[in-house]
């Protein structure tokens, strides 16, 4: 099934079966016993997830001027919050998955030195795109775990790098080898939701001005999808 685009990220459709069962009671002649046809019709019928993000999924950072960029150390802009909601017409199992649409612009090891912690890998890590032939940046993607609520109720954050083996994902980072997706907050498994909505973070961080080309306007330009997966 073909992913739906929405701005800044994109979505998956759900097919779930319901059954319609149809009996046919014929009577019975003087000769022949009572006889009985079934009929069982299965229909396909869509149960459309589907998701949006608040200020039309855009982290707009506005104009910036090139003064705030201090040489030999890279720059971390402010971290800028969207809204999340994924809305369905029945309750189902869904997980996230990312891809960066900037891979070629990645810049290794940005992600990890901006959040000051060696262990993160690049998997964290998506591109912030291109100025003049120089990659700008990286940015990370963090689903605020507290906030999350799974039809109205509190729910936790989970990962998985299978789909079938999940665990508590306390940090909520982004990652391109993993998926995401909630559950009941005293459980290691996930449910389906009708309904989930939390907060999505980008933090970004712009490269050190030296390996920049400052001569030109610098243009962020990171672009991520995010697809629902049905499970």
């Amino acid at each position: 099934m073909q992913p739906e685009s929405i701005p800044f990220f994109r979505s998956s459709r759900l097919r779930l079966p319901a059954v319609i069962m149809s009996l046919a009671l014929l009577p019975a002649s003087a000769q022949a016993s009572t006889t009985v046809a079934m009929e069982v019709l299965t229909t396909v019928t869509p149960a459309a997830c589907t998701p949006a993000l608040s200020h039309g999924g855009k982290a707009n950072y506005g104009v910036k001027d090139m003064g705030m960029l201090v040489p030999g150390r890279i720059t971390a802009l402010q971290p800028f919050s969207l809204r999340l909601t994924i809305t369905c017409d029945v309750a189902a199992l869904f997980a996230i998955k990312l891809t960066d649409n900037r891979s070629a612009s990645m810049i290794p090891g940005i992600v990890a030195s901006g959040l000051g912690n060696a262990a993160y890998d690049d998997d964290l890590n998506f591109g912030l795109g291109m100025a003049s032939g120089a990659r700008i940046g990286g940015y990370a993607i963090v689903f605020d775990p507290a906030s999350y609520t799974g039809d109205y109720r509190r729910v936790q954050l989970m990962a998985s790098a299978d789909g079938v083996s999940w665990r508590h994902h306390a940090s909520g980072l982004g990652s391109k080898r993993e998926l995401l997706s909630w559950g009941a907050a005293d459980t290691t498994s996930i449910s389906p939701y009708k309904a989930v909505e939390g907060v999505l973070t980008v933090r970004p961080f712009i490269d050190k001005p030296e390996h920049l080309r400052l001569n030109h306007e610098i243009e962020l330009n990171g672009s991520t999808t995010l697809e629902l997966n049905y499970l």
